[in-house]
């Protein structure tokens, strides 16, 4: 008897511990798969430079392969970056300028715009010293 109720709560909990187990959000596509991708500003620059196009691109194609694989874009965040030392409403406009200049250029090649979410990043004291701050970050979430 007790050998049976040792098993029997063994089972119980091996059940309990596999069903508590999280679920990741990553897709089972490999096609789908989230991307980052980071496109960098010269100082006081704005728009998209003919360098940054295969960036775009290859967002696109990566979007495109994963529909064609069955899947779907779920999500596009792009986040401008103003310059290193510019903590003012300028910075501001900077920074929502190269978001802007992004997102604009992702439409153009065929990324719905209704799936791209924008915002700009304010620097703090200590972003101050660290020199890659002229940038958009754009992150693809795929599923």
């Amino acid at each position: 008897m007790k050998i049976k109720t040792t098993f029997a709560l063994g089972g119980l909990l091996m059940t309990t511990a596999c069903t508590s187990l999280p679920v990741f959000g990553g897709s089972a596509r490999p096609e789908c798969q989230s991307t980052n991708h980071i496109i960098y500003y010269n100082l006081e620059e704005d728009d998209i430079r003919a360098s940054a196009n295969p960036i775009i691109q290859l967002i696109a194609h990566e979007v495109e392969t994963c529909r064609k694989a069955g899947g779907d874009l779920q999500r596009v965040s792009i986040v401008g970056f103003p310059n290193r030392a510019d903590n003012s409403d300028s910075g501001d406009a900077t920074a929502a300028a190269r978001g802007q200049a992004v997102l604009g250029a992702l439409v153009a090649s065929g990324i719905q715009n209704g799936k791209i979410a924008m915002s700009s990043y304010r620097l703090e004291e200590e972003d101050i010293n660290q020199p890659m701050r002229r940038r958009a970050e754009i992150e693809v979430e795929m599923r």
